[in-house]
């Protein structure tokens, strides 16, 4: 068995193992950041504590080439006041996984003995 599909019939980023991992390596992160904040007093400068947390630790694996992209969402539009009344802090964290190489094409041209390949 060579390759790196789950059993997911869906096609999806979801379908391949590199996601799954990088997925996991996210929330064991953010979960330890998020400890940080628990019982902490549910207001903006609480958010932007985690925020600046969460931003370089999302920068540091999209340096690492794990995200081509994220977007991080935590204010005023996520966690709502019914939210903060229920002592819920609610973000929405956007990524773009970066997709890995499964296959190579490479062409083979065959040119004249005369050709140059100094261009």
């Amino acid at each position: 068995m060579f390759g790196q599909k789950t059993l997911q019939i869906q096609r999806s980023a979801l379908d391949r193992i590199n996601v799954r991992r990088l997925l996991v390596f996210l929330k064991r992160g953010l979960s330890r950041i998020s400890n940080g904040v628990l019982f902490e007093p549910n207001v903006p400068d609480t958010w932007n504590n985690f925020k600046n947390q969460a931003i370089p630790f999302l920068t540091d694996v999209k340096t690492r080439f794990g995200l081509t992209g994220y977007k991080l969402v935590l204010d005023e539009t996520t966690t709502t006041p019914d939210l903060i009344d229920q002592n819920i802090l609610y973000a929405k964290l956007f990524i773009k996984p970066a997709r890995a190489i499964e296959y190579i094409a490479l062409d083979f041209i065959i040119t004249n003995t005369g050709a140059s390949f100094d261009d």
